[in-house]
């Protein structure tokens, strides 16, 4: 289970050095995810935000494709590429 909804970045409202990762449009006190520090690299640190900001798109995504591929007997997809993703679904799930 996640903080379900939208997902956004954005500068922290009081620290020049962070980005924050937020739920929706809400105000950061109410709904501040993550907070993502700046270490050396600010693009880095913006990447970084935005791959956070995706997960949940990116876990439901590999979740319905893992599931439509198991019940698809002969498909295009290396046995490598699924395992992949199905490993990143159970990872996601905590497993």
């Amino acid at each position: 289970m996640y903080t379900q909804g939208e997902w956004s970045v954005t500068k922290h409202p009081s620290l020049d050095n962070y980005l924050v990762v937020l739920l929706g449009d809400k105000p950061y006190n109410d709904s501040g995810i993550c907070r993502v520090d700046y270490l050396s690299d600010k693009d880095e640190m913006l990447a970084n935000a935005n791959l956070i900001a995706a997960s949940p798109l990116m876990y439901e995504a590999l979740k319905e494709i893992v599931s439509d591929l198991t019940d698809v007997g002969d498909c295009r997809v290396t046995n490598d590429s699924y395992n992949l993703a199905e490993q990143a679904v159970a990872k996601a799930e905590g497993l």
